[in-house]
Formats: structure tokens, sequence, C-alpha cells
């Protein structure tokens, strides 16, 4: 019988899963896990970013005001990507957006050190961060141009100097970097020549609570290939920023009020093992979060269509190719499944035209956390759930990734779709 194990999907019944599992084949190829991940929280009130990689500290940015902070606990107790410890937290700016939960974090949470920009110290939230941080015994530390946070041996966040109360971090992992800026202050070109090549990144997280504008040389300097707007400030004027974004650096841009919670992961010389980036639409009070490497645009095609139990709909991957190396990618909350089986319904089942004229998937790889990784061919023309049963049952299930390997060619289109998918 089958255990439902996450809240939103309710998994289908095995009686419905007449087909029986296809080749199986261990994988000898080594996927990526646990590298470094870069949350954006969608809270309702402020903003916030959550860094972590396996081995490595973790740190907060800011923590936004009021009952985001409830969002901020399930992020910081999801095992699979954290201790349950906040290692290193940082406040960037006086204001509620950026800092009105600290107090309250500190002390509810677990946190190592904290880190201020000198703005906050003389306010009443300043103090009140104080208290609660003398109270646990807890460093504060006074943000300068010259502080640098080690991680791990190749992780590194480090302050650049500022003359303004805006606050500019500078994080590191091999040869990729992100920006976050955060204050009130208009950044102007005297700040970008006093700062030249420090700015450029290959990824640019603004705060929409940034009340000050933003000249042009500073896109140009920071030239970042993705940015993430972050927060629901409906001050912030994204129209003109965006459009200067996309004109000047032909930037890549999410934004947290219209696509939720994101998350981004790099090993440090690429944006995930096969795609640049990748974006999460799933939080983790649900008890999953899913990210998929790539969603075609243009209509309802997002990876959430795979647990709505209508086979009418789907995940289509964005790639302008096969889809080869595209992915789905589950992360297990509080409750670690142990995973049997794992079933599909393939190709785009809404008709036998739609499903004939898309990609269907031919091979897929399941690879786990833990290290586990298998091969699975599913058969054509099959509208049914197609079942397959792992070599031995995966327990305390952390992480797993669904990835294409190849495809059936649709008639008409390259899009690779899949229509449902559940465990066992």
């Amino acid at each position: 019988m089958l255990k439902h194990i996450f809240g939103r999907a309710v998994l289908l019944l095995l009686s419905l899963c007449l087909a029986t599992n296809a080749a199986l084949a261990d994988c000898d190829c080594e996927e990526v896990f646990y590298d470094l991940f870069v949350e954006f929280l969608n809270l309702p009130h402020g903003d916030s970013a959550l860094v972590s990689r396996q081995g490595a500290k973790t740190v907060l940015i800011d923590t936004g005001f009021g009952d985001g902070i409830e969002k901020i606990h399930t992020a910081i107790s999801a095992e699979y990507y954290l201790r349950g410890k906040i290692d290193y937290l940082i406040g960037t700016h006086p204001s509620d957006e950026s800092i009105g939960n600290m107090a309250k974090l500190i002390e509810t949470a677990e946190v190592g050190s904290i880190y201020l920009s000198k703005a906050i110290f003389p306010t009443q939230s300043g103090q009140e961060i104080n208290a609660a941080a003398k109270k646990k015994g807890i460093r504060v530390n006074e943000i300068t141009g010259s502080t640098t946070i080690k991680l791990n041996d190749e992780i590194s966040i480090r302050f650049l100097p500022s003359n303004t109360d805006n606050t500019y971090i500078k994080l590191s992992y091999k040869n990729k970097s992100f920006l976050f800026v955060r204050g009130s202050k208009e950044i102007t070109d005297q700040e970008v020549m006093r700062l030249g090549a420090s700015f450029k990144s290959d990824f640019l997280n603004i705060s929409s609570y940034n009340n000050g504008s933003i000249c042009d040389s500073f896109l140009k300097a920071v030239s970042p290939r993705f940015t993430v707007v972050s927060g629901k400030s409906t001050t912030f004027v994204y129209d003109s920023i965006l459009a200067r974004l996309l004109k000047i650096c032909d930037s890549e841009i999410r934004r947290t009020d219209r696509d939720g919670w994101i998350s981004i992961d790099t090993d440090g010389h690429v944006f995930s093992s096969f795609t640049e980036v990748l974006f999460s639409r799933g939080d983790p009070e649900d008890g999953i979060v899913t990210l998929a490497s790539s969603v075609l645009s243009g209509g309802n095609y997002s990876h959430e269509n795979i647990w709505d139990k209508n086979p009418k709909t789907a995940w289509v991957e964005g790639n302008k190719e096969d889809g080869i190396g595209e992915f789905l990618e589950y992360g297990f909350f509080g409750k670690e499944p142990t995973i049997n089986s794992i079933g599909m319904i393939n190709g785009y089942a809404k008709s036998v035209e739609t499903y004939q004229n898309n990609n269907r998937v031919k091979t897929i790889r399941v690879s786990f956390g833990t290290g586990e990784s298998y091969l699975f061919s599913l058969r054509d023309n099959e509208f049914q759930m197609q079942v397959f049963r792992l070599p031995k049952p995966i327990k305390d299930v952390k992480l797993l990734r669904i990835t294409i390997v190849d495809v059936y060619k649709g008639k008409k289109y390259r899009d690779t779709c899949i229509s449902e998918i559940a465990f066992n």
C-alpha cells in the first residue's frame, strides 16, 4: 500500500500502476549533490537569503519582519542542506524589512556569530539585537570594508567598503561569485569608480527595499548573467531597473514576489550540473521542495504538474535541444522516507496527438543524495504509470534527482515531457 510521504503530493495507488519495471542498470556517473545553495526566502514582509553547503558554515542574510520568521525556522531545520544552525547571521540595514525579526530569531534559533552594518547599532532594533545576543553569549561584530568570513577553504564572504549605509556582500566559490546589494542610498558613478572590478559578479541580488537609484555604470560593472530581486516592496522601481538590466547585461531575471521561493545551486564552475541556474517554486513548510533545471515558458508547463494527479498536464523542460541532462530534484524535509519504487507517466499524456508530437523520456537516471544511482528504461506509447522497482529500499531519503538521459523524438517538437511521478 502506498504511504503518503509528503503533504501536497497525494500519491497514486499502486493498483493503478500495472506496468512492470523495465531494464535496470547501475550508473557509474557521479551526480553533484550538496553543492553551494543560495536560497531566497519568499517572506511575507521583508527579505532574507540563506547560504549553505554540506561541510561548510551556513549564513543567513537579513530576517524580514512579522510572521515570516516561521519560514526561516522551517528553512534552517531542513536537514537535507542545513545542520539546523546559523553559523553567521548578517544584518545589512536598520530597516524592519532587513532586521525586524533578528532579535527574535537570536532568541529562538542556534546562532554562532552576528555581523551588523554600522548604521544598525544606534537604532532600537540594534539595541534589541545586542541584548538578545548578550543573553546567549553571542558575539556581535561590526561590518567593515575589510571584513571577510570563511565558510570553508573554498567559500568566502567579503564585505566591500561603502561610503554610504549601503551594504555590498561578495560571496565567492571557486570561479563563481554572487553580489548581494542592500541599503537605501543611491549607487553612484563615484562609488563604482572607487570599487571598480570588485563589483563584477556572475549573480546579482537586489532587494526590492533598496530605495536608492542604481546607475548604469553599476549594472555594467557587475554584468550579472543572473539576477534575483527579493522582497515584495511596492516602491521598488522594477520596470526601470529590470529593463536596464536586460538592455545593458542581458541578465536573466527572477523575482520572489512573482516566482516564490528561489533556489540557486552551483558547483563553483557552472550553475547546476547541466543548466545554468535552478529556480524552485516549492516551500519547505509543505514537507518537500522540488527543483526543475528548466521549465518551458509560455504556458502551464511547471514541474508542479507532476504531482497534480492529472495526466493531461505535464512538466515540459525548457532546453532548446532535446532535454538531455535536464532534471527534477526533490528535497525531503523532516520525515525522510524510505523509497522502494518510482512510478512515471511518460510524455505529455493529454492526448495521443500531443503525446506523439513532443519528446518522451526513453532513459532516466535516478540518483540519491546517499550516492546510489540507477538507470531505468521507459517504454514508448504507453499512457499508464510505469513503475520501476529499486534493487533495494533506499532509507532516509533526503535528496533525490531524476535526470533525462535519452528520449524518444517527437513528430513536431523537441520538448521533453513528463506527466506524473509518484513514489512508493
